[in-house]
């Protein structure tokens, strides 16, 4: 929803700080503009490449800095050649206008749109004086007719641009409904929305199905529940609508699984619509957002989650739709995260998810490149993928660049042998290039999204000339299986594999002892845990339990120290009434040793 991108990209902005880029830049990437303001600011749409070859787009903001001043500008309509040469077409004014979304070219070869803020409507009612939104039309010399003011007899704020529908009439969403508007500016509302059954601040653009029917989200709405960032705690739908005006939820989005979709849907090759959450996934509380994919009978699953152990190397909160192109694989960006997982700059990411499900990662955004990337994604007639930052660049103002989908990744593969190995034990893992490193070598960052269960490098270095380099992978102590997500990466673009932790083998547990065995409830007692040798790398987790809580407690394990053979630990207990006996235990990789604790009143 772009009304809430860009409140929320404002804020997060302000607390990301550009840096130096470092590493040299892929070369599959480059910045074609940076925003001054006066020329615009704030880029938040897409870009569309018109019939004369040339590419056009709007900025949310910039401009004519006295016009609508609470947002330094009402926004620009641009023009960029080709060549990445970038010309204002038109600089909007209050009536005409304010945050224009992304631009459709009609078969009368002007570009029509929609503006979310200002315009003529009533001076109440809409959140700000004379800020109910604007449908328009601009010529290709710039010409901008306004032909519908938003908030007068409809709703306010239309949302994410417009949808020109095989029947010759464009479609669009306001915050709650969805309606129907010709190139003469005859307007109908097709639906207006009921928050608690059919959703609310509904993002677009829609998209149309097969079947002729529209397809969309909303962002919140719904059952009230306890997703966040809501008023009722709502958590998001994805619908469908007839050009009759009829709705059907196709699904309701929760807090257990994934919410808070920010963008419209994209129709796949294989007839499934498929889009991104914002919030939501493996950790819902973390909210790292999700790829998700719905067929028009409502079967939906989640394709992807971008939270790895906590990380976000892929990125995180998605607000953008995703673009599909003719290899069958999806690309999209992600407002926040990236590569290396350890580096504070990180901004963004363009990323590529393939039909099995797994994501590659283009670029990572750090500032002086850009930062904080709302809009979706667009393929130039040249195969070439264009796209806008928010912020960042030259200015911190936003910039326009473009990325080669068909160039390859700095990294060609990274693998592991063996793909599992037990604590203590070591896996090599290879990194190839896909070119020769340059004379000074070739460093390679190593992104480990689980460093409790492997111990790795930060960095590994590809000698100059070779194409490839190894390094060692050390398996920790765990108390079950961990799969862990290795990513290797250069200038933060890079991909990943998968390597298995298991249980054991390492040192067994041989000795439990409790001292002493006998105290009187509200004392505690130490238990001492042995083992057969020492601890590998970075300890042996042995874990613990007690058969009667409410009487004597133990933590949930203990970790033996790397080259030590025991560990101690606190057995708390509570006041009885009666003498009481309880069995304290400790396990690990497979044994199971017990030892009784007598709690006395």
């Amino acid at each position: 929803m772009q009304i809430r991108s860009i409140a929320t990209a404002l804020a997060l902005a302000s607390l990301l700080v550009a840096s130096s880029l470092g590493t040299a830049s892929a070369q599959s990437f480059s910045v074609l503009h940076s925003f001054g303001g006066s020329d615009g600011r704030n880029p938040a749409a897409r870009l569309m490449q018109a019939s004369d070859g040339n590419f056009y787009g709007t900025t949310s903001s910039g401009g004519s800095a006295t016009d609508c001043p609470d947002q330094a500008g009402c926004g620009v309509i641009f023009m960029m050649t080709p060549g990445g040469a970038v010309s204002t077409l038109h600089v909007m004014t209050p009536a005409e206008g304010a945050q224009p979304s992304r631009l459709v070219q009609a078969s009368d070869g002007n570009f029509y749109g929609v503006a979310s803020r200002y315009g003529i409507g009533p001076p109440t009612g809409c959140g700000f004086t004379n800020s109910c939104g604007t449908f328009f039309r601009v010529d290709p010399d710039g010409t901008l007719t306004v032909l519908h003011n938003f908030g007068t007899t409809d709703p306010s704020w239309p949302t994410g641009g417009l949808l020109l529908a095989s029947d010759g009439f464009f479609y669009g969403t306001t915050l709650t409904s969805v309606y129907r508007v010709d190139t003469a500016g005859n307007f109908t509302t097709l639906h207006l929305f009921d928050r608690a059954t059919e959703g609310s601040g509904l993002n677009g653009p829609l998209v149309e199905g097969s079947d002729g029917s529209f397809y969309g989200t909303a962002f919140e709405g719904g059952p009230p529940s306890s997703c966040p960032d809501t008023t009722d705690g709502s958590c998001g739908t994805i619908f469908k609508i007839d050009n009759a005006g009829n709705v059907t939820v196709l699904h309701f989005f929760s807090p257990s699984e994934a919410f808070h979709p920010a963008a419209g849907l994209v129709l796949g090759q294989d007839g499934v619509f498929r889009g991104t959450t914002e919030d939501g996934g493996l950790h819902p509380s973390f909210g790292a957002g999700v790829v998700f994919e719905i067929d028009g009978a409502g079967t939906y699953s989640i394709v992807h989650y971008f939270d790895n152990g906590g990380y976000v190397p892929e990125g995180l909160a998605p607000r953008a739709g995703l673009l599909q192109t003719a290899d069958g694989a999806f690309y999209g960006t992600a407002s926040l995260g990236g590569l290396p997982v350890t580096s504070p700059d990180v901004a963004g990411t363009v990323f590529r998810l393939d039909p099995a499900g797994n994501v590659t990662v283009l670029r990572t955004f750090t500032g002086p490149d850009g930062r904080v990337p709302l809009a979706a994604l667009f393929q130039g007639s040249d195969g070439k993928l264009y796209g806008s930052t928010f912020v960042g660049g030259a200015n911190d103002l936003g910039v326009l660049f473009q990325v080669d989908p068909a160039a390859p990744l700095p990294v060609a593969s990274l693998t592991f042998d063996p793909g599992v190995i037990g604590e203590g034990q070591t896996s090599t893992g290879t990194v190839t290039l896909s070119s020769p490193a340059p004379v000074r070598g070739q460093v390679v960052d190593l992104s480990n999204t689980n460093p409790a269960a492997v111990s790795l490098p930060a960095t590994v270095t590809v000698p100059a000339g070779a194409t490839s380099a190894t390094f060692g992978a050390t398996g920790l102590s765990v108390l079950s299986p961990a799969v862990v997500k290795v990513f290797a990466s250069v200038a933060g673009a890079g991909l990943s594999t998968e390597l298995t932790v298991s249980v054991g083998p390492g040192p067994a547990l041989v000795s439990l002892t409790l001292d002493p065995t006998t105290v009187s409830g509200g004392e505690s007692a130490t238990g001492t845990v042995v083992l057969s040798a020492p601890a590998p790398p970075g300890g042996a987790l042995v874990r613990l339990a007690s058969r009667n809580p409410l009487a004597a407690m133990t933590p949930l394990f203990v970790s033996v120290p790397r080259g030590d053979t025991s560990a101690t630990f606190t057995v708390t207990t509570r006041r009885v009434r009666n003498t009481t006996p309880v069995a304290i235990s400790a396990s690990r990789g497979g044994v199971t040793l017990t030892a009784t604790l007598t709690v006395t009143p």
